[in-house]
């Protein structure tokens, strides 16, 4: 994900005041690098991976931990719930806090 954001133009398309969610299981380290890159840019970074089985998902029962702004997460909050979100959880706004969450819950 570190080279698909770092790839050209991708942060200057986003813009100032763009929301990338990422709905990818990184490390927390990770999260974290692609925050502060964000932040350099004027863009944001939420994190929120979803925790399901393949079946549950497709019947749109996603669990979704999320962590970033407020501001950005109140934004995102009804794409996810369009997306078939039945649970968001808010684990505050470090990056890094929601996919240690999923990686916790899941290993």
């Amino acid at each position: 994900m570190e080279d698909v954001v770092k790839s050209e133009d991708f942060l200057e398309r986003l813009g100032i005041g763009g929301i990338h969610v990422s709905m990818s299981t990184v490390s927390p380290d990770t999260g974290r690098k692609l925050s502060e890159l964000h932040a350099r840019h004027g863009s944001v970074y939420v994190e929120a991976p979803i925790f399901v089985r393949p079946e549950a998902a497709t019947a749109r029962q996603l669990w979704t931990p999320t962590a970033g702004p407020k501001e950005a997460k109140e934004r995102v909050r009804p794409l996810l719930e369009a997306m078939g979100a039945k649970g968001i959880f808010d684990f505050g706004e470090e990056a890094g806090s929601a996919v240690l969450v999923k990686l916790t819950v899941t290993s």
